[in-house]
């Protein structure tokens, strides 16, 4: 950026033009990062997309998109918070980072469907002072969204097949955190008043996706009453049990670019919401991590802080994880594979399997199932697996202690398979499909889906797949 330009903003961000330091900005496609110069202010156009702000590096990330709107161009962006958590009108969610307050800062901003929580645009600004570099990224994310942009049609593809965040996931995908207003400095509670902003004024309706984007992602209304899921709604909810606790994972896409494990994180969703409706698990006691939300250290903070501190004497535990697992090839245990895991290095990135176990057998719980929609390949290294499977986890019911109940997604040789036609994990669509036709009996919903997933993995994947059960000894 023109040096000249740079000093104009550090001075009316009350830095002075010493206090900025001149660095390239990155901006662009997520994996497609590009160098810009300078972009000017320009008026937004009347398709733009509604953006909100889900989650913020504190007041100082909040400040660097409301400080300059003008500049930024936008047309409406709100703040979501703890009283204003609504995300019913919002089509992109941002989340503002800011790594310090120094000349050696970098503000970064990552914008998300929030049909889909596809990460659709990312940009950072280094070697900032203050608030300025989330102003100079605005523009860019501003008009990288503009209608008939690659980035606002893949905005418009994601309309088109996902289904907006509601406000109970928006926290979660906040990473559990949204800001209070009563925390934020006076000078951003002024700017939040105003009507362009947004907040406490009445929330703009998206415009729906255009004719064009339409036809182009969606097959025939035929074809797509095949490939959605009638799982996708849970049933009416049942009475809620104030004993009953849930920890649901999944993880599609991995930050070492392994295999994706393909609708894992929908999985997790999805069941994280007959966890509440079929099972009567309080809302307060659920806890749902995917993506880069479900790392080994979370898994540690959930499994091993959060739910001991939470448990009760005679409580229920449900542990439900979709995505990879993988073998330590010296020993032969097993490992459920996090966010950050490498299956080069399993011991140290993975979660073992026999701690997840340990772990909840020392819990005052009378009952904990575990469902594992995960495989194993075995093959040490790069594992080569059909598109669609996940790795085996092995899971041997010797190992297994008593009170817990483990319901996997297939034999220890077999391979875990997805749903493509139902965009789910095959052992999770028919599980779901169960606990909506029998409700919270977990015997008779096995007892459904066993047959069905063995029925449709040889009829879609020319493959043997069989559920199983094993309880503790």
């Amino acid at each position: 950026m023109h040096m000249r330009k740079l000093a104009a903003l550090c001075v009316a961000a009350g830095l002075g033009a010493a206090g900025c330091v001149s660095a390239p900005m990155m901006v662009g496609e997520p994996g497609h990062l590009r160098e810009e110069k300078e972009i000017p202010p320009s008026k937004a156009a009347a398709g733009e997309p509604a953006f909100c702000i889900a989650t913020a590096a504190g007041p100082v990330g909040v400040g660097m998109i409301f400080s300059f709107p003008d500049y930024a161009g936008f047309r409406d962006i709100r703040l979501l918070t703890e009283e204003h958590p609504d995300p019913s009108s919002c089509d992109v969610l941002l989340k503002l980072m800011t790594n310090g307050i120094s000349n050696f800062s970098s503000d970064e901003i990552e914008a998300y469907s929030a049909y889909t929580r596809e990460l659709l645009w990312q940009g950072s600004a280094g070697g900032r002072i203050g608030m300025t570099g989330g102003q100079l990224l605005g523009p860019h994310l501003h008009r990288d969204f503009q209608p008939g942009t690659p980035t606002s049609n893949r905005l418009e593809q994601t309309k088109a097949r996902g289904r907006r965040i509601s406000s109970d996931e928006l926290k979660d995908f906040a990473g559990g955190v949204l800001l209070s207003e009563t925390a934020l400095p006076f000078n951003w509670k002024q700017l939040m008043q105003m009507e362009r902003m947004g907040l406490g004024s009445v929330p703009r309706e998206p415009s729906p996706p255009s004719a064009a984007v339409m036809a182009a992602v969606a097959p025939a209304p035929a074809a797509a009453a095949e490939i959605r899921s009638d799982v996708d709604e849970p049933p009416p909810a049942t009475a809620i049990q104030p004993h009953r606790y849930a920890v649901i994972i999944g993880v599609e896409k991995y930050r070492e670019q392994l295999p994706r494990a393909d609708y894992a994180e929908a999985d997790a969703r999805v069941f994280a919401d007959y966890a509440k409706r079929v099972l009567g698990v309080p809302e307060e006691n659920v806890a749902l991590m995917v993506g880069e939300r479900a790392t080994r250290g979370d898994f540690e903070k959930y499994l091993e802080r959060w739910l001991p501190n939470r448990v009760e004497e005679g409580g229920e535990v449900y542990v439900y994880y979709s995505g990879h697992g993988a073998p330590d090839t010296a020993n032969g245990d097993a490992y459920l594979v996090p966010y950050d895991g490498d299956p080069t290095y399993i011991e140290q990135t993975g979660y073992p399997v026999k701690r997840l176990y340990n772990q909840l057998s020392r819990l005052p719980a009378s009952r904990v199932v575990v469902l594992l929609d995960s495989c194993f390949s075995g093959g040490g290294g790069r594992s080569v697996i059909a598109k669609g499977s996940r790795p085996l986890v092995t899971v041997t019911p010797q190992g297994i202690p008593s009170k817990i109940t483990v319901i996997s997604a297939s034999g220890a040789n077999q391979v875990s398979n997805s749903y493509e036609a139902r965009q789910h994990g095959l052992f999770t669509y028919f599980l779901l499909k169960g606990l909506k036709e029998k409700g919270d009996n977990l015997r008779a919903v096995f007892d459904y889906l066993k047959p069905e997933v063995a029925k449709a993995a040889r009829r879609e994947h020319n493959a043997d797949q069989q559920p199983q059960w094993m309880e503790g000894r």
